[in-house]
């Protein structure tokens, strides 16, 4: 009997192990129209899975290719709709609340959580328990919107004011002028001198000391200090790259990371590189998508076991930043 408990130890154990769901689904916005291409971004806080384990909060970004999202998950039967999941197809928003069964889904319309509303004029005050701000929609195009940076949801028009804080609504819960027409923001930056990266996989830092002059808010980049960091103006969604190019006739081990620090805590987000030797140049594009809080900064690193120098000028060491909006 003594020989059998481990054994029995190691069943109990990896029943205890979160229940990860592959869900590919088609995707489709909120008037239930196919979304052939776009992103899809899920944001989940702290749960306890159907094991009792608890999921840390967490991101995932995952592109919608040929009208579906593929995506692996932890199941929520018992935690309820933790996911929230923002589709974006070009500057159009459609956010929804996904509950994942163990069993999986074949559609969207068996994840997303039904709408709940409360009151005979369509008010809502709270959805799945969490809060509402007051509105009424008044157009087939307003919904409410789960706003991660107040923790709330938010009526608003889709496609023109999603995940803008509250200050970004007037009384009635409409999305200010100001807000409905505004142009997502932008900085492209680039190095216009060599930098040489260090042997040993010692981790170099870029920094970028030229912005494009069609660049529309130059307060993402400074080209006068910190300029390795691309901060974000406003809570919301951001997306960009960073591209590193080098002539170096021969370099072993190259990797490039794009990390994000938000509260002096710093996470990848972003990543490419090649083990191998590289011979006769080489170039690395690493893109990101990620949820940025005001403040949040972006910047990229680079590790080398030879080292190399990187390539200067516009089209050969960049980064570049834009708001999903």
């Amino acid at each position: 009997m003594r020989r059998t408990v481990p054994f029995l130890l190691l069943i109990f154990s990896t029943v205890l192990a979160a229940q990860s769901v592959h869900l590919t689904v088609p995707a489709v916005d909120a008037s239930n129209h196919a979304v052939t291409i776009g992103t899809a971004y899920f944001t989940w806080g702290q749960f306890v899975d159907n094991n009792g384990a608890t999921v840390q909060a967490g991101q995932l970004t995952r592109p919608i290719v040929n009208g579906t999202i593929d995506v692996t998950l932890t199941a929520s039967d018992n935690a309820g709709y933790v996911y929230t999941v923002l589709l974006m197809n070009g500057s159009t928003a459609n956010t929804f609340k996904w509950r994942v069964p163990a069993a999986g889904a074949t559609t969207m319309a068996q994840l997303n959580q039904p709408a709940t509303q409360s009151g005979s004029n369509g008010n809502a005050t709270a959805i799945q328990g969490n809060a509402v701000l007051a509105g009424t929609p008044t157009a087939a195009n307003q919904a409410y919107l789960w706003n991660p940076a107040n923790s709330d949801f938010e009526l608003t028009t889709l496609g023109s004011a999603a995940l803008q804080p509250s200050s970004a609504f007037d009384a009635a819960g409409a999305a200010t002028a100001a807000v409905a027409s505004a142009a997502p923001k932008w900085v492209f930056a680039y190095s216009s001198v060599q930098q040489t990266v260090p042997s040993g996989f010692a981790s170099f830092t870029l920094h970028f000391d030229v912005n494009d002059p069609n660049t529309n808010d130059s307060s993402i980049h400074s080209t006068t200090s910190n300029t390795d960091r691309f901060v974000a103006p406003a809570d919301g969604y951001y997306a960009g790259a960073c591209l590193v190019t080098s002539s170096t006739s021969s370099t072993n081990s190259t990797y490039i990371n794009v990390s994000m620090v938000h509260a002096s805590t710093t996470t990848s987000i972003g990543f490419a590189g090649d083990g191998s030797t590289q011979t006769n140049g080489f170039g690395f594009n690493v893109p990101f998508s990620y949820f940025l809080h005001a403040g949040d900064y972006v910047y990229c690193k680079v590790n080398s076991g030879s080292g190399f120098v990187t390539n200067s000028g516009r089209s050969n060491t960049q980064f570049y930043m834009y708001s999903l909006r």
